[in-house]
């Protein structure tokens, strides 16, 4: 596809190249792209700065604003939030410089998530060989959703273009996950032990975790797993009726909530799906570990990058001036994605390769990292469990809305078109994800629910193996 709207070409010259590096231009024929590439990994560490930094913060702000729950805020705030890049991303390059860009960079987020941050997880956190165990209730909850969506997306674009209606189906069935999450806690306490996801180890496993010194130990081999499982989600559904029936409504936040439940509440939330910085009494702990850390992270990017720079002297504070900040990043995030598309389309033009393919193995890597950092403070909070599932439902917003919302946009005036040539490559790197995902809750199930540190180098093992194949595609010309 060729560049609509393009910034660099307005400046430097319409790019036109007969093959690689043989362009009409000297500026693209004499290493020109290690400009274009060079940007388009700085917009990539820009995007995230500005996210982790500003954007996301401001989210936490409007999150306690409107006394979301957990669920509700990571489906509603804070996975859009973390994912507005990609979204952003998709938009430019399906509304403006019209390319094959966003739709490779979305689905190497989808493997790189899958397999890379899933993988460091494992490695992460088997110091000593340790185990990580997982809650089942969430991973399965979330692999439901994940496998419509892919099937979704799969017949959406087997006849190589995009209607508006079938993009709003995608909306749709994000509408739908984020209205599940919001019944999650009633949905999870009324169908967990019915289905067997309470495990004897997993009990013992996260009442080990609790802080509460009147959690007995239960016995792996006891008999009375299930009935104290039970007994503990009924506090918790009791509580919340209390509260209901005394006029409050709905709960005013996880935190008060879970406050006040006697004794093993902290095992009830877990059973449900809630994260310990949930659990955290003062609501305030881990919050402001993670404030402090992202102030240092702040000051030293001062020191050496000069757009962290001049968002530090000109950006307000993002708890004093939410809305503000909140209104800016917005704008900033769509003009480094823009400006990223352009740089990584041009770079596709010169090197004479799919965008589809640059999205896949270079875009998306940079996109990601993110997720890794995310992925790396859940293992030293001790979350390593929580943030397999937080992995996928991010995905399902990257595979549903950074998809089909720019999708849809563009449908109202004509369907969204792709070359025939890049439909191999899409339709095998998305069986390649959902082959993997099956075969990761197999080995899961196999491992008793939890991740060791062989099953997560064999992640890392499979990232390679894709990397190299879509580079072999690459090299040979396939997608052009």
């Amino acid at each position: 596809m060729a560049a609509v709207a393009s910034l660099l070409n307005a400046c430097f010259g319409t790019c036109a190249c007969r093959g690689f590096s043989d362009c009409v231009l000297p500026i693209d024929s004499h290493g020109g792209v290690l400009l274009w590439l060079c940007l388009t990994m700085y917009m990539c560490k820009a995007l995230r700065t500005l996210a982790e930094d500003y954007f996301l913060p401001c989210l936490h702000v409007l999150e306690e604003y409107f006394e979301l729950s957990g669920d509700m805020a990571a489906s509603v705030l804070l996975v859009p939030g973390a994912s507005a890049g990609l979204l952003f991303i998709n938009f430019a390059a399906t509304l403006l410089v019209t390319s094959e860009l966003g739709l490779g960079t979305v689905i190497g987020s989808l493997v790189f998530q899958l397999l890379i941050v899933t993988g460091m997880l494992g490695v992460l956190s088997s110091r000593g060989r340790a185990q990580v165990k997982i809650w089942r209730y969430p991973l399965l909850r979330d692999t439901c959703f994940y496998l419509v969506a892919w099937i979704e997306l799969i017949v959406i674009i087997s006849d190589g273009k995009v209607e508006w209606f079938e993009s709003m189906t995608m909306l749709l069935t994000y509408v739908l996950y984020c209205i599940f999450m919001r019944c999650n806690a009633r949905i999870a306490a009324s169908v967990v032990l019915k289905m067997g996801l309470v495990g004897d180890d997993e009990v013992a496993h996260f009442q080990k975790k609790s802080d509460d010194p009147e959690l007995a130990p239960v016995s792996p081999s006891g008999d009375d797993t299930e009935a104290r499982a039970a007994d503990i989600l009924a506090k918790e559904l009791a509580y919340e009726d209390t509260l209901r029936s005394a006029g409050k409504g709905d709960l005013d936040s996880p935190q008060q909530s879970l406050d006040d439940i006697p004794n093993d509440a902290s095992l009830a939330a877990r059973v449900i799906g809630f994260s310990d910085e949930d659990l955290d009494m003062t609501g305030s702990s881990a919050r402001e570990r993670k404030k402090e850390k992202r102030k240092q992270d702040v000051a030293l990017l001062q020191t050496h990058d000069p757009l962290a720079l001049c968002w530090a002297a000109f950006m307000p504070m993002p708890e004093l001036q939410t809305l503000q900040v909140f209104g800016i990043c917005v704008c900033g995030i769509f003009l480094l994605a823009y400006l990223l598309v352009d740089a990584a389309t041009r770079a596709t033009i010169v090197l004479n390769i799919s965008p589809l393919l640059m999205g896949l193995l270079l875009v998306a890597p940079g996109m990601s990292s993110l997720a890794v950092v995310n992925a790396i403070d859940d293992v030293k909070d001790g979350e390593a469990d929580v943030a397999l599932a937080n992995i996928l439902g991010s995905s399902l917003f990257d595979m549903l809305v950074s998809l089909g919302l720019p999708w849809f946009f563009h449908g109202w005036d004509r369907p969204v078109e792709f070359k025939t040539s890049i439909q191999p490559l899409t339709t095998g790197n998305l069986v390649m994800l959902v082959t993997t995902l099956v075969g990761l809750l197999v080995m899961l199930r196999c491992q008793k629910w939890s991740v060791v540190w062989q099953t997560s180098y064999l992640l890392l093992g499979c990232y390679g193996v894709w990397f190299l194949g879509n580079f072999v595609a690459m090299c040979f010309g396939m997608g052009l």
